[in-house]
């Protein structure tokens, strides 16, 4: 893991420079990043800056920025359609996720279904895996899901496609 992966997957998720800046920061300087953002990390239950992980940050980056859903494993269809709904690049793509609301199904081919009308418009989710509960998502151009599945890979950071539904 390198503060230049880190930061390149950053990038690659959010076209916001303050994402890429506070993931950089606590890839860089656990102690700082801290400093900088304690009460936010406080309110997570993280008390010591060596508690600090570089997911963390930029998972909160990208929350601060607007740019995650973010669930949990109780999630149902509903959820899911709502959460990816009201984040900009599905709003802004005028893109009709209430079929996935309608269907019974879990959070993961939930996620599954909306990537099937996603991609249409050239969109993709994605699930940053932060704690195992826990389901941090990112939507993300289409055309840089390889990329950032790459890097990602450099950086050590658990990012995954959800499982696609039967």
């Amino acid at each position: 893991m390198t503060t230049t992966s880190w930061t390149d997957l950053a990038q690659l998720l959010s076209d916001r420079p303050e994402v890429a800046t506070s993931t950089a920061l606590a890839a860089e300087d656990q102690a700082g990043y801290f400093d900088r953002n304690r009460q936010p990390l406080l309110d997570r239950g993280i008390d010591r800056a060596d508690g600090v992980t570089t997911a963390i940050a930029l998972v909160d980056a990208l929350a601060e920025t607007g740019e995650l859903a973010y669930l949990d494993e109780t999630a149902d269809a509903e959820t899911v359609a709502a959460a990816l709904g009201a984040l900009a690049p599905v709003r802004e793509s005028g893109v009709d996720l209430s079929s996935v609301a309608e269907l019974d199904v879990a959070l993961e081919p939930a996620l599954g279904a909306a990537n099937l009308l996603l991609t249409e418009v050239g969109l993709y989710v994605l699930i940053l895996e932060e704690d195992v509960d826990e389901y941090p998502l990112v939507v993300v151009p289409t055309a840089r899901v390889s990329e950032i599945l790459e890097a990602a890979g450099r950086a050590g950071a658990g990012i995954r496609v959800p499982v696609a539904p039967n």
